[in-house]
């Protein structure tokens, strides 16, 4: 094939140049062979018209043939690429479950850790709403919406609470036998994020207590009074 193609292309400039001069030749015969200048500078023509073609049709063949050889060569580099590819994700079971076994320690480890951050920081915030409301009844103080805003704190307590269970339920145990070990991963994800979205309301919630237990507070406490008198 490649040969058939490289006569095909070398033969091109001869099947050009052909042409042009069955073109010429009956505007020389117009002439007549007896007008000498007329031959010479026709002649003179078209040699040069020759040239011209032929180099015009080597020309043609070297950016044919560098054309079809880039091509090669690119198409050679995508199959190449391809097989690395296919390589990369073409682990043996063997390979996969060493991998897993190297990382599966760490990756328990940072399961507890994030399930036991979330629960301190749960029974932190519970203790200190717990003293807020003690504060509140020691003192017989009346803070503003205190109702409605404990009611909005109490339901947001019930939330991360439901959250953090949800959390220990989804934490997954790593078995490096298991190919879709990486979808318990993503589902434990996802419920940590949760948590974490529902400790920040029960904060918050928690703080609007505080800050109106703080405001009522200031309201109770007595009047400073300081008393005056000249020399006695």
């Amino acid at each position: 094939m490649r040969t058939f193609l490289k006569k095909l292309l070398t033969s091109a400039p001869s099947l050009v140049l052909a042409v042009n001069v069955l073109a010429i030749a009956p505007a020389y015969a117009q002439h007549g062979a007896d007008d000498t200048t007329s031959d010479s500078h026709s002649s003179t023509s078209t040699e040069t018209e020759m040239h011209t073609v032929s180099s015009s049709g080597k020309q043609t063949t070297v950016e044919d043939n560098t054309a079809h050889s880039q091509e090669l060569k690119d198409q050679a580099q995508t199959k190449i690429d391809e097989l690395r590819k296919e390589k990369k994700t073409q682990l043996t079971d063997a390979e996969r479950q060493k991998r897993c076994e190297g990382r599966k320690v760490g990756i328990e480890n940072r399961f507890d850790n994030i399930v036991n951050k979330s629960q301190n920081i749960q029974d932190r915030i519970t203790a200190i709403y717990t003293k807020g409301q003690d504060f509140v009844t020691a003192n017989n103080l009346q803070p503003t919406d205190y109702a409605a805003l404990t009611a909005a704190a109490d339901a947001a307590k019930a939330k991360s609470v439901d959250s953090i269970a949800a959390l220990k339920a989804a934490t997954p145990t790593i078995d490096c036998t298991n190919k879709d070990v990486a979808a318990g991963i993503q589902s434990f994800k996802t419920a940590a994020e949760q948590t974490k979205t529902d400790l920040k309301a029960y904060r918050d919630a928690v703080k609007a207590v505080f800050k109106a237990i703080h405001a009522a507070a200031e309201a109770a406490k007595p009047a400073d009074t300081t008393t005056t008198g000249g020399n006695q």
